[in-house]
């Protein structure tokens, strides 16, 4: 299993520059692991908006803003030409991408000049998005609309109000449940205000009516029923502290309750996290600074940080830590993890590390005798820049830096056994890449 784990990585670091295994580029290590991000995966399109993991951490969801006729908007103002009303459209889609199937999918769709998209939010335990919507029709009282939708797409509408009446959903911090509170009115209280208790697909639970004045949920993440608060809305009474009351869900009557100290849930102590910094770019004499993406291990004494993404924000790592999301340019990307013992990943580290040696340590002697051969036979001589004068002859100018060079100025020509005399070297991990006059290399351990 061992054996089988260091395959993939060698075949990794193989493919530099594009994935190596240095902790920083593409790779960091916690106490325990290495944890390697894989090449991105491009989701969709600007403008994303935001992004927020499923609690399981299977689904990942997208609300972004998009022009569908982009094009034949830019094409008409290259000729000159004033767009159409129509064509400037501007709508706000909800996707979903799983990250089994690796397909990305959209739930909703929405016309920007009369959908406004209040909130949507996943329901712990599904596949489920609870969303409130409301619309403005042309010579139409706007209406809010609170609904469902499965991650496949299947939408549900639940309950609607009309303008100037009361509609909020709220979703239970833990479980598969939310609850709904309808109000037609706000002052002076209502005798038809409710609260309605929904599981995850829609269907409802249980109803209640509202006491007077209280419509605030808060949901304790222990707790099956919801507790309900409000201030004194008395005209010339100013409320300074909330009203507590709780459902009990096994008779269904509210009970009085004591101030409930309202906070969201600390959670542990993550073993990765994620961290947007501004980084300073540097071109021709422009100076400024581009934001990045980077995922670090805060307990980690060495190597805990690695760059995901420059000119990126909006870092999102999944509940599992299996995978990180990010927008770079307005586009949604994601990087999946791959976790492996740090024990493995030093062995595969150093298998790179002597590879790539060899293989430097070969471009090196070719480049070396090709030259000689250009010039009698003779290598360049160690004083002054000899590298600049043997780069055109490789394909990676640059290569030669750390390379022990041990025949300076001799004549290729008059060495009497080119395959046992040493050329030069690169060190590597526990030995080194010996280059020979005749341009075979060997590895040395221990050397």
């Amino acid at each position: 299993m061992r054996r089988l784990l260091l395959v993939p990585l060698a075949l990794l670091a193989s493919a530099a520059p594009a994935q190596d295994l240095r902790p920083g580029k593409d790779m960091l290590l916690t106490p325990k692991d290495a944890v390697l991000m894989l090449p991105p995966e491009v989701l969709c399109g600007p403008v994303v908006e935001r992004m927020e993991w499923s609690p399981d951490g299977v689904h990942l969801l997208l609300v972004r803003q998009v022009m569908p006729n982009m094009r034949e908007v830019i094409a008409q103002m290259a000729k000159g030409a004033q767009p159409s009303p129509a064509s400037m459209k501007v709508e706000k889609e909800l996707l979903v991408w799983a990250s089994g199937s690796r397909k990305l999918q959209t739930v909703l769709r929405l016309n920007a000049s009369t959908d406004r998209l209040e909130s949507a939010d996943w329901i712990p335990g599904s596949s489920q998005i609870v969303t409130s919507v409301v619309t403005t029709a042309p010579d139409q009282a706007a209406t809010r609309t609170i609904a469902t939708i499965s991650a496949q797409g299947q939408a549900k509408a639940i309950f609607q109000a009309a303008e100037g009446e009361y509609l909020r959903a709220t979703v239970h911090p833990t479980k598969p449940i939310f609850s709904v509170c309808y109000l037609p009115r706000i002052v002076p209280a209502s005798s038809n205000a409710s609260l309605n208790i929904y599981r995850y697909d829609g269907q409802r639970q249980s109803s209640h009516s509202l006491p007077p004045t209280m419509w605030n949920t808060y949901w304790e993440p222990s707790r099956d029923a919801p507790a309900l608060f409000a201030y004194n809305l008395t005209p010339g009474v100013r409320g300074t502290k909330p009203e507590w009351l709780r459902l009990n869900a096994t008779s269904g009557k509210y009970e009085r309750a004591e101030p409930i100290t309202m906070r969201a849930p600390q959670p542990a102590v993550a073993e990765l996290v994620v961290r947007q910094e501004n980084a300073p770019i540097n071109v021709q004499k422009a100076s400024f600074s581009a934001p990045s993406v980077l995922l670090a291990a805060p307990a980690s004494k060495e190597d805990g940080v690695a760059l995901v993404s420059s000119d990126a924000s909006q870092g999102v790592l999944s509940p599992m830590s299996s995978a990180i999301a990010y927008v770079h340019q307005g586009s949604a990307l994601v990087r999946p993890l791959v976790r492996v013992p740090k024990e493995l990943y030093l062995a595969a580290k150093q298998a790179a590390e002597k590879t790539l040696a060899i293989s430097n340590a070969k471009q090196a002697a070719l480049a070396l005798i090709i030259f000689a051969a250009d010039n009698n036979d003779t290598l360049p001589s160690e004083g002054g820049d000899w590298r600049s004068l043997v780069d055109p002859y490789l394909k990676n100018p640059g290569l030669l830096s750390g390379f022990v060079f041990t025949l300076p100025g001799k004549n290729l020509g008059k060495i009497e056994s080119p395959a046992d005399t040493v050329l030069g070297y690169f060190p590597g991990p526990g030995g080194r890449a010996v280059a020979y006059a005749d341009g075979h290399v060997i590895w040395k351990p221990g050397a």
